[in-house]
């Protein structure tokens, strides 16, 4: 049967807001020129690392952007060096009490010529800030956020800005070990359909405007390494569902992403059982709806990891441990 998705326009209740900044923004606005804007940054980062190797300079003062690149420069123990964050920026504590320079597209440029930095490190979804930043006189580094070897990639980039190359080549090998991990221990079992929700209302007696993971974004990814299948295989983005739109999918496991503020407001014995007006669906009929709670599961930054495991466990059961690493003591709030 075949599939149609409303692609038209919806407002958001406001406990999506946090969602629309950090996902929506982060990737559908960046579908054009993003291979172009890819090699720059990392040419870019060359050039300006080069340059300042020979001076023997480095940066001491760097604005974060957006909330997953505020939390990779702490994690690359940056965070001396930072003197202004996104206003979405909640982690870490030490982070969050920095002075905000705006959204994700609606800089305040006068902050930010207060706050003198030497770099500003954004996101390429952010791209259209560049020539702004170029006209008064700050530089920039653009990253990938967008996919995970683009998150993996953006710790390197941003130490060959920093020169703090060992700290980040440690990091890297540390995801790539624990994503080969999971990799291993998912490997021969079935491949569910699972439908991973990063949107719903919650203030209602049952999910309305439901918005899934659909054809962008690093969660697809992070769906396939845990030995998932996307439920839904169609064109969109980040599709809204209709009733019959999810019926039709049927997914034999549902992953509802949720704010901690949700989790607060509403138990997760709560938040499950609004989806059993869905009882239609082989995953309500067979409890296998999962409630995912935390900010750091819509942020593609340091913790994506911590997302990789819930999706591993509520899938196949699968708890693959990790060690005691620097990206595990960036999480637990350990920060140098």
């Amino acid at each position: 049967m075949k599939l149609f998705v409303n692609k038209s326009l919806f407002r958001l209740s406001s406990g999506g807001w946090f969602v629309v900044v950090c996902v929506l923004v982060l990737f559908v606005l960046s579908h054009l020129g993003r291979s172009w804007v890819r090699g720059w940054s990392a040419e870019q980062a060359a050039m300006y690392a080069e340059k300042r190797s020979d001076a023997g300079q480095f940066p001491e003062r760097l604005v974060g952007l957006s909330p997953s690149n505020v939390e990779t420069l702490f994690a690359l123990g940056l965070g001396d060096k930072v003197v202004g964050v996104n206003r979405y920026t909640s982690y870490p504590a030490a982070a969050a009490d920095l002075p905000k320079i705006g959204g994700m597209v609606d800089v305040d440029f006068e902050q930010m010529l207060i706050l003198k930095p030497d770099y500003v490190v954004l996101l390429e979804s952010q791209r259209s800030l560049v020539q702004k930043f170029e006209e008064i006189g700050i530089k920039t580094l653009s990253v990938n956020h967008e996919s995970v070897e683009g998150i993996v990639s953006s710790f390197s980039e941003i130490a060959k800005l920093c020169g703090n190359e060992e700290r980040a080549a440690a990091i890297c090998d540390e995801i790539r070990e624990h994503i080969e991990r999971v990799r291993e221990s998912v490997e021969g079992r079935g491949r569910p359909r699972v439908l991973i929700c990063i949107h719903h209302s919650t203030d209602v007696s049952q999910p309305e405007q439901i918005i899934v993971c659909g054809s962008g974004g690093y969660h697809r990814e992070l769906l396939e390494i845990a030995g998932g299948v996307n439920a839904y295989d169609g064109p969109v983005a980040f599709p809204k569902l209709s009733r019959e739109n999810l019926i039709n999918l049927n997914p034999d496991i549902i992953i509802d992403l949720v704010n901690k503020k949700v989790v607060n407001e509403r138990s997760r014995d709560e938040l499950k059982g609004l989806w059993n007006v869905y009882g239609e669906l082989d995953a309500v009929k067979n409890r296998r709806v999962v409630i995912a709670d935390g900010a750091e599961h819509f942020l593609p930054g340091p913790r994506f990891l911590k997302t990789l495991d819930v999706f591993s466990e509520g899938i196949h059961g699968v708890k693959v441990e990790r060690k005691s690493t620097i990206l595990k003591h960036f999480e637990e709030g350990d920060i140098e």
